[in-house]
């Protein structure tokens, strides 16, 4: 998260931030975690006249909600049908996600997602009032329906009405107050244990129990091989504690192994990524290509990522380098700002100009700009030629890149830029065992009494790698879903 964002949701929630003393509270339900999937589960859970006690160990509420990408797969939604999509039944989405996710999905929580997911589109969008840009429904190579929208202003505008909501219905978040135990009592989930900043100790008693607390991506321990040597960009507070806790109790971890790693990420500190993936998203439009360092297309841009990270992880060093004329960066540098990489981020990459990490380079030729990344300015040209003979054809006679986004030449004229692309990651997918109603399952795959699981923390209903807006949708259905659970075993609905 940039310093900008970090500061501008701290001081917006400030006023919800509460002074945990050494004490001992009694509710309904317990969230450990107040990202979208927990805070979701509380506000549906408050509705319905239920108590409920948050508990997050950061300064602020977020996670990873405040600061995703804001692309949200509305599948069988209202708005879809609205947007041109008439018939996108489940049956479709379990066989793209099957198909993205390469067979290892969850299947019990894959069918979860594939019957829920609309009618939890249609009570997200108008409970939380979330607002999308004007625009179609958008192109994913992942989706055989375009299922696609853009949050206006990304995940942070999202997370900021879900939090408002929470706040009217008198959900008590803790912050600075992390959840450090299960309590167990005759076989049953009966509490949290958690210590707040000041060292006090937080006891959290309640009739149900439910870990929102994300995934692991922060913790280094917890990742192998190739996650392990991806670039980082997700939040700070992704340690896998729920995972940990879970475990404590004899609840069985899948799918550990496996994370979402992205095609389009620049190191933009040492070990830590920015995400780049709006800018490319706009640079398609345009006349962007990616390239490898021997100046050579190898890859259709439009490919699913999942697609691109293979043709990436093959290449040396594992780079690939985005290549725009001056209209086309211009497009990319809008984008990127939607994910908090400034104009300032920007100028000074550029003033480095490939001498340091992240590689951002300008030339008045191609030749120059390919020459400052490493890049052969020969072949480039050579490169650059053939793709507008494409273009001109209307036909990727070498990739396949679709027609609809082959619609301008790269320029002849100059200026052109070139960025790194490099894998990156923040979502993982190794996940606790739950059935349908979302309790999570012990090692005899029977329900742990009065433990639930929502969001991240059960990502493995995407697989070995989650499809384009799924992880927003899979928050706010999986929050909406475990939140009635609870409410019928409360007798609350």
């Amino acid at each position: 998260m940039t310093t900008f964002r970090m500061t501008a949701i701290a001081v917006a929630l400030a006023a919800l931030s509460l002074s945990a003393g050494a004490e001992t509270l009694t509710t309904d339900i317990v969230v450990v975690g107040a990202g979208a999937a927990g805070l979701s589960a509380a506000v549906n859970s408050a509705d319905h006249g239920a108590k409920v006690v948050v508990l997050e160990k950061m300064p602020f509420p977020g996670g990873a909600s405040a600061v995703c990408g804001g692309q949200y797969a509305i599948q069988g939604s209202d708005l879809q049908k609205a947007k041109g999509v008439k018939y996108d039944p489940p049956q479709a989405l379990v066989y793209d996600l099957i198909g993205n996710g390469h067979l290892h999905n969850d299947l019990t929580t894959l069918k979860v997602l594939a019957e829920q997911s609309p009618a939890a589109a249609n009570w997200a969008i108008k409970r939380f009032d979330l607002k999308f840009i004007d625009q179609p429904l958008q192109y994913r190579a992942e989706f055989q329906f375009d299922r696609s929208l853009y949050l206006v202003g990304g995940c942070g505008p999202m997370f900021q009405s879900v939090l408002k909501a929470s706040k009217d219905k008198g959900v008590k978040i803790l912050t600075n107050t992390k959840a450090e135990e299960l309590i167990v009592e005759d076989g049953e989930v009966v509490g949290v244990r958690a210590k707040a900043k000041d060292g006090s100790d937080v006891t959290v008693k309640a009739k149900a129990v439910l870990l929102a607390t994300g995934g692991y991506g922060a913790n280094k321990e917890m990742l192998v091989e190739p996650l392990k040597s991806a670039l980082y960009y997700g939040p700070v507070s992704s340690t896998g504690d729920g995972h940990r806790m879970a475990q404590k109790i004899g609840a069985p971890l899948q799918l550990m192994e496996f994370g979402k790693r992205y095609p389009n990420g620049v190191e933009a500190a040492p070990g830590r990524a920015a995400s780049v993936i709006q800018g490319n998203y706009r640079a398609w439009t345009q006349a962007g290509i990616l390239v490898n360092a021997e100046g050579k297309r190898v890859v259709n841009e439009k490919a699913s990522n999942n697609d691109i990270m293979q043709v990436l992880e093959k290449q040396p060093g594992q780079l690939l380098f985005l290549v725009m004329d001056q209209k086309t960066f211009d497009g990319f540098r809008e984008g990127v700002k939607t994910l908090g990489v400034t104009d300032e981020d920007l100028n000074k990459w550029l003033a480095a100009n490939g001498k340091t990490v992240p590689i951002l380079t300008k030339g008045a030729t191609l030749a120059e700009a390919a020459k400052a990344a490493g890049v052969d300015g020969a072949a480039l040209e050579k490169t650059v030629v053939r793709y507008n003979e494409h273009v001109t054809k209307g036909k990727d006679e070498d990739f396949g890149r679709p027609v609809a986004f082959m619609k301008r030449t790269v320029s002849e004229q100059g200026p052109y830029y070139i960025i790194e692309q490099k894998p990156r990651f923040a979502t993982t997918m190794g996940s606790l065992k739950v059935d349908e109603e979302l309790r999570v399952l012990d090692a005899k795959g029977k329900p742990i009494e009065g433990l639930y699981a929502a969001g991240e923390i059960i990502n493995a209903v995407h697989g070995d790698d989650s499809s384009p807006g799924m992880n927003v949708s899979w928050a706010f259905t999986s929050g909406k879903v475990v939140s009635e659970s609870i409410l019928d075993e409360l007798e609350l609905r």
